[in-house]
């Protein structure tokens, strides 16, 4: 699946570098146009693998490259004004090659949670032919009230679209037609997290975007790591895992062809599922002998290859079915479990030796009677490494304590915003306090 791929923030532009550093690695990439936006020149500098034509400075008239901090308000604003010049960008992207966009951003700052959803209205409004999904990142608890607020706000506005007293702002899919400007096709109001998150998707007309992947900084943090230092572990693995799951389906430089092809379809299919996803990513080391033999050398071969590695079958199914549990039970990237999702897809990648089928099948079957989905999909990805990866996709998440404390901790946040200054509140125009979602109604 090729993705044009929008970094947002300095979170997100992050998270796209890693992207593109980890696909260096792996000479494989989904990623076929990128770009970074952001309000901090700083931020911007610091990306070393995403190209100097690649990146785009925002409100530099308003903010002077300095960022807009955690105000996400003034993020949204921001956008807008710089929508033409990030359309401009996205046009250069190859559209016709693309199978969707990708929004990589932290839910919880300034430029990323405001700035977000105005791009995402605007790629929906201008080219609405291709799928727009946001691998979005909660905030971790130890970074407070305002960031849980940014989040919830970011959140409902992805999933609600249009305010449903205000359908006129919702996005028009034949706005290119009509000769709407890219300024007219965006629009900074952000939503106040109502009530319910799932009742968004009943109010709504139209969301934002067709998925949300979501991450949560504290599903990988642990308590003697600086925040810092769980960033950079989250990013790998927030690579690792939606390049493997992206990249499957595109033809592979080793010729390997795969047991069971995952291709973009079923990437599709598994994201249409539902509008919240998340990912599970483990892996195993392969234990193998390095050392090139005597024989080797005469032959011209190298029994290192890890492709004609002879590898014990049994111990190749135990291996993908622990993985697979692993990564369900310990290595979610948000706090959910497989009963309150309604689809998966499982993807193994290795050397093609111990990418045994049965171990494959065996798990998606398993994942299948957890969730009591008519189908789990998944494959396999031959993949010269000294590893054996599992990557999930879980689709459809309908329960969660992680967003009904989120949503409680934002609601939290607005009563102390309000009474600081209310009519300063009474200004932003949001609706009323959250309270924490109820989650009878499948999202």
């Amino acid at each position: 699946m090729q993705v044009g791929a929008i970094g947002i923030g300095q979170a997100g532009g992050k998270i796209l570098d890693t992207f593109l550093a980890y696909d260096e690695e792996i000479a494989e990439s989904p990623i076929r146009s990128a770009l970074a936006v952001n309000t901090a020149e700083t931020d911007l500098l610091g990306l070393t693998h995403v190209g100097d034509d690649q990146k785009l400075l925002i409100g530099e008239d308003t903010q002077n490259g300095g960022g807009v901090g955690a105000d996400n308000e003034t993020g949204a604003s921001v956008t807008t004004d710089n929508i033409e010049r990030i359309h401009d960008s996205l046009e250069q992207m190859p559209r016709h090659e693309l199978d969707g966009f990708l929004i990589l951003t932290s839910l919880g700052g300034g430029t990323g949670s405001g700035g977000t959803p105005v791009i995402a209205r605007h790629i929906n409004s201008m080219y609405d032919s291709l799928p727009v999904y946001v691998v979005g990142v909660l905030p971790s608890k130890r970074e407070g009230q305002l960031y849980a607020y940014n989040a919830a706000r970011s959140l409902q506005t992805l999933l609600q679209g249009a305010s449903p007293n205000n359908p006129s702002h919702s996005p028009d899919p034949d706005s290119e037609r009509s000769g709407r400007t890219a300024k007219e096709s965006s629009d900074t109001r952000l939503i106040g997290p109502d009530e319910s998150i799932t009742e968004a998707q009943e109010t709504a007309s139209t969301p934002l975007v067709d998925n949300i992947i979501l991450i949560d900084n504290d599903a990988y943090s642990r308590p003697d790591e600086s925040l810092e230092q769980a960033w950079k572990y989250i990013n790998r693995t927030i690579a690792q895992a939606v390049t493997d799951l992206f990249a499957a389906g595109e033809p592979l430089e080793n010729k390997r062809i795969p047991e069971s092809v995952v291709d973009t379809a079923d990437i599709k299919q598994t994201l249409n599922g539902g509008r919240l996803s998340t990912i599970g990513y483990a892996t195993s080391h392969l234990e193998t002998d390095t050392t090139q033999t005597l024989l080797d050398r005469v032959r011209g071969t190298d029994s290192t290859d890890l492709n004609n590695h002879d590898f014990d079958q049994q111990e190749a199914e135990l291996r993908i079915m622990n993985l697979v549990r692993e990564a369900t039970q310990t290595a979610l990237g948000f706090d959910t479990t497989l009963e309150s999702v309604t689809t998966g897809l499982v993807l193994v990648a290795g050397p093609t030796d111990v990418l045994n089928r049965r171990g494959i099948q065996r798990s998606r079957d398993w994942i299948q009677d957890q969730i009591e989905a008519p189908a789990v999909r998944g494959g396999d990805y031959p993949r010269d490494q000294p590893e054996v990866q599992t990557a999930l996709l879980l689709s459809g998440v309908h329960e969660s304590d992680r967003l009904r404390e989120l949503y409680a901790q934002a609601a939290r946040a607005r009563q102390t915003i309000e009474d600081i200054d209310d009519t300063e509140a009474a200004d932003t125009a949001l609706t009323d306090p959250p309270t924490p979602p109820d989650y009878e109604h499948h999202i």
